[in-house]
């Protein structure tokens, strides 16, 4: 299985960064190589105890990007979603078809 560059981002607000080759939504735990595929770090994920999951192209992030609040005017494929974590925040998005 090949492996996925992902952004976790914690409950308690911590970020980690990294590889996973072994991430299925309905299982308990999943791994990442903190820093990339040839990380010496490797940590267990436990899905109870992560906010959101994203995965990314790279990890340098586009710092002129403007977060925007709630759905684009332009048509998008999928179903229109949105979710609001326990702590307040709400992420919008579509679905994949």
């Amino acid at each position: 299985m090949p492996a996925n560059k992902i952004v976790v981002h914690e409950k308690g607000g911590n970020i980690l960064k990294g590889t996973t080759a072994d991430f299925l939504p309905k299982r308990p735990l999943f791994h990442i190589a903190v820093g990339g595929i040839h990380s010496e770090e490797i940590k267990k994920i436990f899905m109870d105890n992560f906010k959101a999951i994203f995965f990314v192209k790279d990890f340098s992030g586009n710092s002129d990007y403007k977060e925007a609040k709630g759905f684009s005017d332009r048509p998008a494929s999928g179903k229109k979603i949105r979710a609001m974590f326990k702590d307040g925040e709400i992420v919008s998005g579509h679905t994949e078809e």
